[in-house]
C-alpha cells in the first residue's frame, strides 16, 4: 500500500539524512532534508515537515544554493497553504517567485511556484489570480518539456553524425585492408 511505501521511504530518508550529518555535507543534508519534508507533508506530519524544509532552506542560504531554496521556499508555500495559513504561503511563494525569476537555473521551481501560487489564490477565492498563475504555470510546463525535447533532439543529432562517421571509418578500413 502507499502507507507502507511512506513509511520504507522515510526509513531511508532517515538514513540519509544521518548518512550526510556524519561528515557534514550540507549540499547532501540540504537535499535529504527538503524530501523528508516533502514527505512528512503528504503524510500530514506538518511540524516536522516544517522543522525539516526550514533546516534544509538554512543549509542552502548557508550554500548560496538559489535553485535549493526556491525548492525550500515552495514546499513551505506548499504546507501553509495546507494549513490554511495563507499570508505565511504567500510570503514563502512569493519570496520563492522573486529568486526564481531572479536566477537562471530555477525554470522547473519556477514552475513549481506557478502552480503553488494557483492553489493558494484559488484556496482564497481569487479566481482571477488563481487562473492567470494556472496560465502560466501550463505555459513554462510547456517551455520545460519544449527546452527537454530540443536537448534529447540534439543528443541524438550528435549520436547519429558520431555513428556516421564511424561508419564511414570502418569502411575505410575495410577498403584498406583490402
Amino acid at each position: 500500500t502507499i502507507q507502507e511505501q511512506y513509511a520504507a521511504a522515510e526509513d531511508y530518508y532517515k538514513k540519509a539524512v544521518d548518512i550526510a550529518r556524519e561528515p557534514n555535507d550540507k549540499e547532501y543534508l540540504s537535499n535529504a532534508l527538503n524530501n523528508i519534508g516533502s514527505l512528512y507533508s503528504k503524510t500530514k506530519a506538518y511540524d516536522e515537515a516544517l522543522a525539516a524544509i526550514n533546516e534544509s532552506y538554512a543549509l542552502r542560504v548557508s550554500l548560496t544554493d538559489t535553485k535549493g531554496m526556491v525548492s525550500c521556499l515552495n514546499n513551505l508555500g506548499e504546507i501553509y497553504i495546507q494549513q490554511q495559513q495563507y499570508d505565511s504561503a504567500a510570503a514563502k511563494l512569493e519570496k520563492g517567485l522573486t529568486a526564481a525569476k531572479n536566477a537562471v537555473n530555477c525554470k522547473p521551481e519556477l514552475n513549481k511556484i506557478y502552480l503553488s501560487l494557483s492553489k493558494l489564490y484559488e484556496a482564497q477565492g481569487f479566481s482571477d489570480k488563481a487562473l492567470a498563475m494556472h496560465k502560466l504555470y501550463a505555459a513554462t510546463k510547456d517551455s520545460l518539456y519544449t527546452d527537454e525535447l530540443v536537448t534529447k533532439f540534439a543528443g541524438l543529432e550528435t549520436r547519429y553524425k558520431t555513428l556516421e562517421k564511424e561508419k564511414q571509418i570502418q569502411l575505410q578500413q575495410f577498403e584498406i585492408s583490402k
